[in-house]
């Protein structure tokens, strides 16, 4: 009973990720411009080597299919505003930083959260309560 729920729960969560990676993508692909747009001016050929690069050149859909084969595999890809790391590169630095954060914020919420949920509960239909 349980591992059906933990595995409901994990096909919905991923079903979610999933909706949220298409909607942003093909959000992103509709704004005007491009990632190498503010970089200073580039000859044609230069413009469309680096397009090819990075499959800028591929049909939306064939985009988004290297896009998912890529994260099945972790590599989320280059990054353009730092050529010289990857994204992946990017997140696992910032990951520690972030846990970090979530665990303190997760520390407040249950040392708030718990007392004030016992006194409403203690107290129901009072000021306390509402």
């Amino acid at each position: 009973m349980i591992v059906k729920f933990i595995l409901s729960r994990a096909f919905t969560g991923l079903f979610v990720v999933l909706v949220v990676v298409t909607i942003t993508f093909f959000l992103l692909r509709m704004l005007p411009g491009g990632p190498f747009d503010e970089e200073k001016e580039l000859p044609d050929q230069i413009r469309q080597n680096i397009e090819a690069k990075h499959n800028l050149n591929e049909p939306p859909w064939k985009q988004y299919a290297l896009y998912l084969k890529g994260l099945s595999k972790g590599d989320f890809g280059p990054s353009y505003k730092f050529p010289s790391r990857s994204v992946r590169e990017i997140v696992l630095g910032a990951l520690p930083v972030s846990l970090e954060l979530g665990m303190y914020a997760m520390l407040l919420a249950l040392l708030v959260g718990i007392p004030i949920g016992t006194i409403a509960a203690l107290r129901q239909n009072t000021a306390w309560d509402y």
